[in-house]
């Protein structure tokens, strides 16, 4: 399965009939809408859609009303380059993105996947719900509280040779079959990497 990055309008009540302000203008919305791409980095589409607010107005072709802008150069900073810097990565893992997709079609394997599919003998990876890999090579724990900039993430063992990477800091240690704490920034998330040892 996948999502739509943008969240797209509808039901629920509220600002929009969604229950949140899809303002473009609006830092809370927009720090959801990087939130909301960097959890597509790691699924199987990564597109935006949305209905975004202030209105534009109707373009006379019968379509009705399209919602604001969803084109990522009307967005204010930092939030802007947050998430030029995920299509920019997303753009990157081309060709393992495309890997995961003929592995699905040979064998039905899922692009996202639970961490207990990933580890069939760890039984920790059966209770953690928080977390998915994309493919065997990439773990993600999304950031779904606003202001957010730390939290815990459990590290599955892995084989002898193997290690896990924070993707964006080297530096911080990533001990397989342990959990560590995460902080982070807009523009960063709870995103691992297993690379050789």
């Amino acid at each position: 399965w996948t999502t739509d990055i943008g969240g797209y309008a509808g039901g629920g009540g509220g600002v929009n009939g969604t229950g949140f302000n899809h303002n473009i203008h609006s830092p809370a919305y927009l720090e959801l809408l990087t939130r909301w791409f960097q959890f597509g980095l790691l699924c199987p589409l990564f597109r935006s859609h949305g209905h975004r607010l202030p209105t534009l107005p109707p373009v006379d072709c019968g379509a009705g009303d399209s919602g604001g802008y969803n084109e990522v150069w009307h967005f204010a900073e930092p939030y802007r380059s947050a998430i030029v810097k995920v299509m920019r990565m997303r753009e990157g893992m081309r060709p393992y993105v495309e890997g995961l997709f003929a592995e699905a079609a040979a064998t039905g394997a899922p692009l996202m996947r639970l961490l207990e599919y990933e580890f069939p003998d760890d039984p920790k990876s059966a209770t953690v719900a928080d977390q998915y890999c994309f493919g065997p090579r990439y773990m993600a724990k999304p950031v779904t509280k606003p202001n957010t900039n730390v939290t815990r993430v459990y590290l599955p063992p892995v084989p002898a040779g193997e290690r896990w990477r924070y993707v964006f800091n080297d530096a911080v240690p990533c001990p397989s079959g342990t959990t560590v704490e995460i902080r982070f920034g807009l523009d960063t998330f709870p995103l691992f990497e297993r690379v050789t040892a």
